[in-house]
């Protein structure tokens, strides 16, 4: 995803409007990251997707940090669709389907969850740092035992901590991991699990990732094309990643929608006297994304007179 923008542009250019006088006051960037996340979740943005593609698969794909979902999907260059997970349950679905012997010829929805990679045996869970100084750093780890019982740390609290060390640090317990809380690092943290001493990698985290969250789906075993092309092509919405840093990339890379938007947001904010008024600014921010991308997109629209035979009049030009 290439854009334009920082938070770093954004707040030079309009910071002095939705802050007079106080560009850098610290209610900016989560007034930003309000604004973002309204407009990429609101459905009301026609720009929101973007494409990944797989070279093969062994059961099943995950789709990257920054996207939430598949909205269409060819599989060897054969359109098919996602299904919901509830398909494997509907009396007349195709029942339980084995995700690593066949091609499944479809994509059924797994929902989310906290790791890259599918976790297959329950094992020790090991972290490994890039970085020297995210050593100390306390990562919380969820999850459950080979039996389904759900891991407690010493006081009887959901989860346990794992104290980054350098170069791991590897918890006592084996486990499923279902969830993971990490603080903000300055380097990647790998997530691996290590089963009778073999480790497997299961994820990298990025250092702004705090609480790791992925889709998946299961698509079956699909070896890799003689042509080297992609088996899957996945066409995505896009996920909200919050942004932290000045120098994080923003999407959408509108300046003045975003400035409609963190507008809005100080209205909603105002109290219910400004409701109606936000709603208008909300308006012309979706008004200028999609125009912009109307006037990008190079589309042709055709416009023609139809003249019906035996018809009570020639029918308007159409737009």
């Amino acid at each position: 995803m290439s854009t334009g923008l920082t938070v770093a542009d954004v707040r030079s250019m309009i910071g002095n409007a939705i802050f007079p006088g106080n560009p850098n006051s610290e209610l900016f960037l989560p007034i930003l990251n309000q604004g973002v996340e309204r407009i990429i979740n609101s459905g009301l943005w026609k720009n929101m997707y973007g494409q990944v593609d797989y070279p093969s698969t062994t059961g099943y794909i995950t789709l990257p940090r920054r996207y939430e979902s598949i909205v269409g999907v060819t599989r060897v260059n054969w359109p098919t669709m996602p299904f919901s997970r509830m398909q494997e349950f509907m009396t007349s679905g195709p029942g339980y389907i084995d995700e690593t012997t066949r091609d499944l010829r479809i994509i059924l929805d797994q929902g989310d969850v906290c790791t890259q990679e599918y976790q297959a045996d329950a094992g020790l869970i090991r972290l490994t740092i890039a970085d020297a100084n995210d050593v100390g750093q306390v990562v919380r780890i969820y999850g459950h035992d080979a039996n389904g019982n759900t891991i407690f740390d010493a006081n009887g609290v959901e989860g346990i901590d794992l104290t980054l060390a350098n170069p791991t640090a590897t918890t006592a317990v084996q486990m499923f991991v279902t969830q993971v809380v990490k603080p903000l690092t300055t380097g990647n943290v790998t997530l691996s699990v290590v089963v009778s001493g073999t480790p497997t990698e299961l994820s990298v985290y990025e250092p702004s990732e705090t609480n790791p969250i992925y889709r998946r789906y299961k698509v079956g075993t699909i070896e890799a094309s003689p042509d080297n092309k992609p088996v899957l092509r996945c066409l995505c919405k896009r996920r909200f990643v919050r942004l932290i840093q000045e120098t994080d990339l923003i999407w959408p890379d509108n300046i003045g929608a975003l400035k409609f938007a963190m507008k809005a947001i100080q209205l909603e904010d105002s109290g219910a006297t400004e409701l109606q008024q936000s709603q208008l600014f909300w308006q012309k921010c979706y008004e200028v994304l999609n125009q912009g991308l109307k006037q990008n997109r190079g589309a042709i629209r055709p416009k023609m007179a139809m003249d019906w035979s035996f018809s009570a009049g020639q029918t308007p030009q159409t737009r």
